[in-house]
This record gives structure tokens, C-alpha cells and sequence, in this order.
């Protein structure tokens, strides 16, 4: 598996891979607005940000877990 990524000010809490070249980071980052969950995304060569699912929520700052149920279904 990489390296996670070291999101600037951010903190990743959990991991989870569905292969060596889907694994998928959570946790939170400092956004305008105050705290902000955090996705990020590895395809086999780099990690990528990725938009929270969902709407936007002011009582959810941050993903503590996550899990692999297929390669569709994170």
C-alpha cells in the first residue's frame, strides 16, 4: 500500500483498500469555514482529493472510518 498523503494542517483517522490500486483515506482539514471531512483517493499512482459524499452538514467535521465492501461500494 503508499504512503497516505500528508494533507496540509489535516489529519487522517482511518484507511481502507479495496486493492493496491483503490485505497481510499478520511479524516478531517481546516477549511474557511473551520473544520472539514477530509477524502482522499489513491489510483496506483497518485493520491487525489475527493468531494465528501452527501450534502453538506454542519454538525459532521470530520470521518473516522470507513469500509471496503467491493470496489464499488467504499
Amino acid at each position: 500500500m503508499p504512503t497516505a498523503p500528508e494533507p496540509p494542517g489535516g489529519t487522517l483517522l482511518a484507511v481502507a483498500a479495496a486493492s493496491a490500486d483503490d485505497v481510499w483515506a478520511v479524516g478531517s482539514q481546516p477549511t474557511g469555514d473551520g473544520p472539514g471531512i477530509l477524502v482522499e483517493h489513491w489510483d496506483g499512482r497518485r493520491w487525489a482529493d475527493v468531494p465528501a459524499p452527501g450534502q453538506p452538514r454542519t454538525d459532521v467535521n470530520a470521518l473516522s472510518g470507513l469500509a471496503v465492501v467491493s470496489a464499488r461500494d467504499v
